[in-house]
């Protein structure tokens, strides 16, 4: 996860912190054994309206979908996932990190927030 968010922070103008006590706005990350198969994360953001103010991302461990994963479509999945917690929808693009399959990855080699991230998260923040 940290280094997933980690290519946010590079690649776009997100700055994540890392911070377990702090007030505002969290990201959870777990294991999940009952999404579906073919599911590999999985985020739920939580807002009073207008700010998301906490997200919970799981991820699909069902027969070991996500453990048997690279390092890099891990990547994928994670990054994916905090872009949602962060308010971004599925692309149109499927060479973008938030398509909504991992074809992203598979095609192109996509495990970081391409320019369609970028645009899209300097026109919610």
């Amino acid at each position: 996860v940290s280094l997933s968010a980690y290519h946010w922070y590079y690649y776009s103008d997100v700055k994540p912190t890392m911070c377990s006590s702090c007030n505002s706005y969290k990201v959870s990350v777990a294991n999940s054994y009952s999404l579906p198969t073919k599911v590999a994360g999985q985020t739920t953001a939580y807002s009073n309206g207008r700010n998301i103010y906490f997200a919970s991302i799981v991820v699909n461990n069902n027969a070991g979908y996500f453990p048997n994963f690279s390092t890099f479509e891990r990547f994928n999945v994670l990054g994916h996932e905090l872009g949602h917690a962060w308010g971004m929808a599925h692309s149109q693009y499927t060479w973008a990190l938030m398509w909504e399959t991992m074809d992203s990855y598979y095609k192109y080699g996509v495990y970081w927030p391409t320019s369609d991230e970028t645009s899209g998260v300097n026109r919610i923040y």
